[in-house]
C-alpha cells in the first residue's frame, strides 16, 4: 500500500461520538464529493448554473465542486487532529501503530487547539498551491 493508499483508507477523517465509529479520510471526502456533485446537479438553480457554466464551462465547474469537496477537510491529515480522534478511539491509535505511526496525546502538542484543521487546511493548500491569500484574492 503507497502512502496515499494509506492516508485515505486508515487515516480518520471523521468521528461520531455518539456512536463511537470512525471514517477513513478518504471515505469522508468522497462522501463530500458525492454530496457536492448532487447539489450542484440537482438542487443549485438553474440560472445559478448557467451563470457558473458561462465563466468556466460545465465540465471545469464539476471539476473545481469536486476538488473543493475532497480537499475541504485536507487539515484533518495531520497528527494533531488524528490525536483528538484517537484519544477517544483506542482501536484506530493502534491500528496507526501497526502502521509505524505513533498517535501522540492531544496535550503533547504545544497549542494543539490553535491549529484546528480548517487553519492547517489552509496552510496545507496554500504551501501546496504555491501562493498566498493576497496572490489569489
Amino acid at each position: 500500500m503507497n502512502p496515499l493508499e494509506f492516508l485515505l483508507c486508515n487515516y480518520p477523517g471523521k468521528f461520531e461520538s455518539a456512536f463511537h465509529k470512525w471514517l477513513p479520510f478518504g471515505t469522508h471526502s468522497t462522501d463530500t464529493a458525492g454530496v457536492m456533485r448532487h447539489l450542484l446537479n440537482d438542487w443549485l438553480p438553474d440560472n445559478v448554473k448557467i451563470a457558473l457554466e458561462s465563466r468556466m464551462g460545465r465540465e471545469e465547474l464539476e471539476k473545481l465542486v469536486v476538488f473543493l469537496a475532497l480537499s475541504h477537510d485536507i487539515g484533518k491529515l495531520t497528527p494533531v487532529f488524528a490525536s483528538k480522534i484517537t484519544s477517544n478511539a483506542p482501536e484506530l491509535k493502534e491500528k496507526l501503530s501497526s502502521f509505524g505511526l505513533t498517535a501522540h496525546k492531544p496535550s503533547s502538542f504545544r497549542d494543539g487547539s490553535e491549529s484546528p484543521h480548517a487553519k492547517a487546511g489552509e496552510a496545507i493548500l496554500l504551501r501546496y498551491a504555491g501562493g498566498s491569500c493576497r496572490e489569489i484574492a
